[in-house]
């Protein structure tokens, strides 16, 4: 009787797509009726016949069929597989498919698909290109065959326990095909597929892991986010944000490798352990006094004692008693001679119950003798527009020049802008 199945082409999930994949679905698994997965002896050698039992499955990922047909297509094995001939044995395999359940970012999962020769003939299995390592899809590396059929009588010390794929496989020998499950650049899903090609019948087999990856930590807000807040002592009180970390088992901090200036940290309560057997701590980010005016986008990076680092991303904007807008640059851009720009600074009062005064306003540079400058007061003593108008005389090339803001008696510090313009050539 001849039996045929039909591959569940491994279920990894890519949080990364570098290898053409992406985030999946779980795929339900091709149900093959039997413990040991036969091939269809009729079909030839390197499953090169319209009979082979091997074709992607409809549902089957870009990245899966693409290792398929990277098996099936490279030149060198195609040639060495013409030099040796067909053998009249097949590989049958204890299982086809290897599900590895949960499996966390920062942890290499070894695999292993047990098989036996059966038939009357030795098998030769070919690698990727010259090599001794089977092809695989992203997720798995350095598959390769392992001797069992040796036993004592193979020195692993000498020879590893990579089995050399120019040599052949007895016929009855039972043997295993080892790879490794990496889960650091995926997340929920993943799939991928180990090829196993020789010249046994009904070749090439796709050995498939199915593994559901999680994260290391997991962060509640995914993201610090303070907003906007007030200067040093100005403020009424900091800003801070309490984030629930779930990882995969209790951790300490063992030291913060980055943490934005201003910032501290606190852990709240004690680990608590959640259903799933993954562990849940709370820590408390608080913005400080000493956060650095302007706008804050950085990272908190903890070195743990588990195996990964833990990483979140904060952002807000720290202003002083004065708002300026834009805060750093005055850009005028790139525009024709001939025609006049302008570009406005907005000055806001930031603290209630102050007096703003009228801004000193000075400039400086190549681009300063070109520009006059108009203040106009938009809200008494709170609010002013400084508007810097580059004349439609300013000949073509390159300016830059500092624009430099005080307010005379030091309850407010001085500010400056940095100016940059590029005046073209009038096209007719």
């Amino acid at each position: 009787m001849n039996i045929r199945f039909r591959p569940a082409l491994a279920v990894l999930l890519l949080a990364a797509a570098s290898c053409g994949g992406g985030e999946s679905q779980d795929v339900t698994p091709a149900e093959a009726g039997e413990s040991a997965a036969a091939i269809d002896p009729d079909v030839g050698p390197g499953g090169s016949t319209a009979q082979s039992s091997l074709v992607p499955r409809a549902d089957a990922g870009a990245d899966d069929i693409g290792a398929t047909e990277r098996g099936a297509t490279d030149p060198l094995a195609e040639r060495r597989l013409a030099e040796i001939g067909t053998s009249r044995s097949r590989l049958v395999f204890e299982t086809v498919e290897r599900d590895l359940g949960m499996v966390y970012q920062d942890e290499d999962v070894p695999v292993e698909f047990p098989f036996r020769v059966d038939g009357p003939d030795p098998v030769i299995l070919v690698g990727q290109g010259i090599g001794d390592h089977l092809p695989v899809s992203c997720g798995c590396t350095d598959a390769h065959v392992r001797p069992d059929w040796l036993g004592d009588a193979y020195d692993v010390t000498i020879h590893g326990e990579r089995w050399d794929l120019e040599q052949p496989i007895p016929a009855g020998a039972e043997g295993t095909v080892v790879a490794t499950f990496h889960g650091n650049r995926y997340e929920r899903t993943k799939r991928s597929t180990v090829t196993v090609r020789g010249n046994m019948q009904g070749g090439p087999y796709l050995l498939e892991v199915i593994a559901h990856v999680k994260p290391v930590f997991e962060s509640s807000p995914t993201q610090i986010m303070f907003g906007r807040t007030l200067a040093g002592s100005l403020r009424v009180s900091d800003p801070s944000v309490l984030v629930e970390v779930r990882a995969k088992d209790a951790f300490e901090v063992k030291r913060w490798k980055n943490l934005p200036v201003g910032v501290s940290v606190e852990q709240v309560g004690e680990p608590q352990e959640e259903s799933d057997g993954r562990t849940l701590q709370s820590f408390r980010f608080t913005l400080g006094p000493d956060a650095k005016v302007g706008m804050l986008n950085a990272a908190a990076i903890a070195e743990t004692s588990l195996r990964a680092d833990y990483e979140i991303v904060m952002s807000g904007q720290v202003v002083g008693p004065v708002r300026f807008r834009p805060e750093n640059r005055l850009m005028f851009g790139f525009w024709d001679a001939g025609s006049a720009q302008t570009r406005t600074v907005k000055v806001d009062l930031q603290v209630s119950g102050g007096e703003l005064p009228e801004p000193q306003v000075t400039l400086e540079g190549s681009l300063a003798e070109h520009c006059t400058v108009e203040i106009v007061e938009v809200r008494a003593q709170e609010s002013f527009e400084i508007r810097v108008t580059a004349g439609a005389d300013t000949p073509p090339g390159n300016y830059d020049g500092v624009l430099k803001m005080d307010f005379g008696d030091g309850a407010f510090p001085a500010h400056q802008l940095t100016m940059r313009a590029v005046v073209r050539e009038a096209t007719p």
